[in-house]
C-alpha cells in the first residue's frame, strides 16, 4: 500500500503572473470595447474629445498588446498545469486549440 502522504503535491493552478496577466489583458480589452464605442458612438465626430479618447484608445491598446506577447513568453517559460487524467483523447487537444484562437483574437485588427 502506498503512502498518499508522501506524495509530492502537484500544483493544478497557472502561475500567479500568468494569473495576473490573464485578469489584466482581459479588462484592458473590456475598457478597449468601451473607449471605442464612446468615440464613436457618443462623441461627435472630429472633435478635440474624440482625438484625446483615440489617444487613450491606442495607448491602452498598445499596452494590452505588449502585455499579449509577455503573457505569450510566460506561457512557454511556466507551462500550464496538467490536465485531468481521465480526460478522452479528443478532449486533450481542446486546450491547445483554445489558446491558439483565443490569443490569435487578441492581436490587433484594422
Amino acid at each position: 500500500m502506498t503512502d498518499l502522504s508522501a506524495r509530492a503535491p502537484v500544483d493544478n493552478r497557472y502561475s500567479a503572473a500568468a494569473q495576473f496577466l490573464h485578469w489584466t489583458i482581459a479588462a484592458l480589452i473590456l475598457v478597449q470595447i468601451g473607449l471605442g464605442y464612446y468615440m464613436n458612438e457618443i462623441l461627435p465626430d472630429h472633435s478635440a474629445a474624440q482625438h484625446r479618447i483615440v489617444i487613450l484608445h491606442i495607448s491602452v491598446g498598445l499596452t494590452a498588446l505588449i502585455l499579449i506577447v509577455v503573457r505569450i513568453g510566460v506561457r512557454l517559460i511556466f507551462p500550464p498545469p496538467p490536465l485531468p487524467i481521465d480526460l478522452a483523447g479528443w478532449e486533450r487537444l481542446w486546450p491547445a486549440r483554445r489558446t491558439c484562437s483565443s490569443m490569435g483574437s487578441c492581436w490587433p485588427c484594422p
